[in-house]
């Protein structure tokens, strides 16, 4: 079941202000992408020109759309390519693969 009313913007239970980090990290290219943006979650730390999300969850992406309508969300598929943006984000995404299967240079 889709966690239908997880927080948007600001409220992040992991401990540490995610928007600060991420504007660190990420800078000021726009628009940012964001790969893995489930039910969009993070998405209302942009403004909607800077921001596009793309998750491979038909149902996410569906919930994603009608919270933040104004913002651009996805349906991905292995046979599609990426939106283009200059920066791309997977916040948490890998959390998802097992360790032995990343691979690190």
């Amino acid at each position: 079941m889709l966690p239908l009313h997880a927080p948007i913007g600001n409220d992040f239970p992991g401990g540490f202000d995610v928007k600060s980090r991420l504007q660190e990290s990420l800078g000021s290219a726009s628009p940012v992408l964001e790969v893995g943006c489930g039910v969009g979650r993070l998405a209302a730390l942009f403004q909607p020109a800077d921001y596009v999300g793309v998750d491979i969850n038909p149902a996410a992406i569906h919930v994603a759309r009608g919270r933040l309508p104004d913002y651009r969300f996805g349906l991905y598929d292995i046979s599609l390519n990426l939106p283009k943006a200059p920066t791309a984000f997977f916040y948490t995404v890998l959390l998802h693969v097992p360790d032995d299967e990343l691979w690190i240079a």
